[in-house]
Order: C-alpha cells, then structure tokens, then sequence
C-alpha cells in the first residue's frame, strides 16, 4: 500500500465518521439498524428516530424488507421510512 492510498483510506474513514456518527462498515451498520428495529418490535419499544427530514417519536408498527422501509406511528399516524434515510434510531421504552 502506498503512502497516498493510505492517506485516501483515512480520509474516507474520516468522512465516513463525520457522515454517519461512526467508521464501521456500511454494511455493517445497516445490519445493526435492522436488529435495533426488530428488537424495537418484538418488545414493543417507543423509539426515538430521525430521518434526513424529520425526527418522530413513537412505535415501530412494521420492517418491509422488499421496500427496505420502516413504518412508524406517532399520534396514531403511520409515516414510511426507507432505511438509507434514516440517521439515528434511539429506543427509549416499552410500551405498558
């Protein structure tokens, strides 16, 4: 590896960081985002999520794997949210 390979592989791993919160693989992370959301489902969870346009807070009704989407209601309004537009997903409770 070259000196200036190395130096492109940091720059991208810094941008990466700058751009998703942390360096992990993309893959990765959408692997993690998947188990965060199913997990959220089957305890029944209140989560905290924040989109490129919106954050909501409420109850993950279902995961579309064909869409790669998740549907979320707050204040008894379902909203459909793909999973590459979604920046943090947060789990703050289960519901009584």
């Amino acid at each position: 590896m070259t000196m200036i390979n190395f130096l492109e592989a940091v720059k991208h791993q810094l941008h990466q960081f700058v751009e998703i919160g942390h360096s992990k693989p993309v893959h990765l992370m959408q692997n993690q985002l998947i188990n965060d959301i199913y997990h959220a489902i089957d305890h029944n969870q209140m989560v905290m999520l924040t989109s490129n346009q919106k954050t909501y807070k409420g109850y993950i009704n279902h995961y579309d794997r064909e869409r790669q989407a998740i549907f979320i209601e707050q204040d008894k309004i379902i909203s459909m949210i793909e999973l590459d537009e979604i920046k943090r997903l947060k789990i703050i409770s289960q519901r009584g």
